[in-house]
């Protein structure tokens, strides 16, 4: 393959998947959004299409090929755009609350935002197309695996890797080897700086709902600011920034439905559920809540159903610490499907796979990493600013009333991970 034609082929695998998911994301969320919601949104989907395809067309038993899974997305998303030509789309929708025109010093503090939101994204863009993949567990996980799916066409893998990491690094990188032929060149890694990107974008365009353009700017470049999320787009290959961005982008949507009880909103958590449980193995705990954070979203309870609701939760989290402690095994037979068990040793998903739990963990490393390395320079003032604003402003309560929830639950369920799972990642703060 030529060079120029490599180039063209490169951009093209870039950015199909955001295109074909934009007209999805446009008939799910409807009109009345900041565009950069839309593109934030589409590039997620489009990539959790594109996954999708794959198994779809190897559980057929067709081998995998560029062509192939270029018109698949592009069949599926042809729909949403012939809907958006029609102007099918372009109903009706709540107005949401648009704050005026900002005073001309927001307007300089919003462009020296936006200035340095754009130095992060040119130092990362050169780390990722420069350096090559860096990782060392990338080569003994995903990187050897998405190398077999390109040999074969296939996602099978002959040569076995670790089982920590799901199908959507593999495929992505897979996308990336079939559209330019090659296995090894570092800008393969270019979707993981556009999830980065994708996660600003949606951080900006849902603050612009409520939020002035200077306020909504600084709440994406305090998420651009992330340490860890800086190393995770610049050594590409992890599948952190795609649980990150599908779990944050799925609990932005469910905001959305707080204003307007739409069913499009829904459809797209579900699509982030499903994209998170196939990102890796943590990314199975935290599609379960984003799952529970959209019923409790939606559902009407009365006060017995929630008196009933909250204390089979807490049965249910002292079920599962106690199975992971070793004072009791859960099995459980689900027809057609297979056995469910979760003991201190193995937790067994029918039709997904089993995975093996470890111990010694000590607590330390893990709150150092969650509260210092990967958050330093926000996590003690920002917390301190965000309870009184909770407690002094009922209209910040009521515009986001899942985000805590699922704030609260994210965190208590990495402890848990970490502690009972893989105690040795968080032992060295990887």
């Amino acid at each position: 393959m030529t060079a120029p034609i490599q180039l063209i082929s490169l951009a093209v695998a870039t950015v199909l998947p955001g295109i074909c998911g934009y007209g999805i994301v446009r008939l799910l969320l409807g009109p009345g959004h900041h565009k950069t919601l839309y593109v934030a949104h589409a590039y997620l989907v489009g990539m959790l299409l594109l996954t999708l395809m794959a198994q779809l067309w190897d559980f057929a038993g067709i081998p995998l090929h560029f062509g192939l899974l270029a018109a698949s997305l592009l069949v599926v998303a042809a729909p949403g755009w012939w809907l958006m030509a029609r102007g099918a789309v372009d109903q009706p929708s709540v107005t949401t609350r648009r704050p005026s025109n900002s005073a001309n010093w927001q307007f300089w503090v919003t462009l020296a935002l936006g200035c340095m939101v754009a130095i992060h994204l040119v130092l990362l863009l050169q780390e990722v197309w420069l350096r090559p993949t860096f990782p060392w567990d990338a080569w003994r996980g995903w990187s050897p695996k998405a190398i077999q799916f390109f040999d074969q066409r296939s996602l099978s893998a002959d040569m076995p890797t670790i089982a920590n990491y799901g199908i959507t690094s593999n495929v992505i990188q897979m996308w990336m080897m079939l559209a330019t032929g090659e296995t090894h060149q570092p800008w393969l890694n270019l979707p993981w700086l556009f999830a980065y990107i994708s996660l600003l974008l949606a951080t900006y365009g849902h603050l612009r709902s409520n939020c002035s353009p200077m306020h909504s700017m600084l709440g994406a470049y305090l998420v651009a600011s992330l340490p860890y999320l800086n190393i995770h787009a610049a050594l590409a290959g992890y599948a952190d920034i795609w649980l990150a961005a599908s779990f944050s982008l799925g609990v932005l949507v469910l905001t959305l439905h707080h204003d307007e009880k739409r069913l499009g909103y829904l459809l797209l958590t579900l699509l982030y559920v499903v994209m998170t449980i196939q990102t890796k193995r943590a990314g199975l705990g935290m599609g379960i809540i984003l799952l529970v954070c959209t019923l409790v979203t939606t559902l009407h309870w009365s006060r017995l159903q929630q008196i009933i609701a909250f204390a089979v939760t807490l049965t249910s989290i002292a079920a599962i610490y106690s199975a992971l402690a070793g004072l009791i095994s859960i099995r459980i037979k689900i027809p057609f499907a297979g056995e469910f068990e979760l003991t201190e040793n193995v937790i067994r998903i029918p039709l997904v796979k089993s995975y093996a739990l470890q111990d010694g963990f000590t607590m330390g490393p893990m709150l150092e990493s969650l509260a210092l390395y990967a958050n330093w320079h926000l996590a003690g003032w920002l917390l301190l600013a965000i309870l009184p604003a909770m407690v002094t402003r009922p209209g910040l309560r009521g515009s986001y009333p899942i985000v805590p929830i699922a704030l609260l639950a994210g965190v208590a369920y990495q402890l848990a991970y970490f502690t009972f799972v893989s105690p040795a990642s968080a032992a060295d703060h990887t």
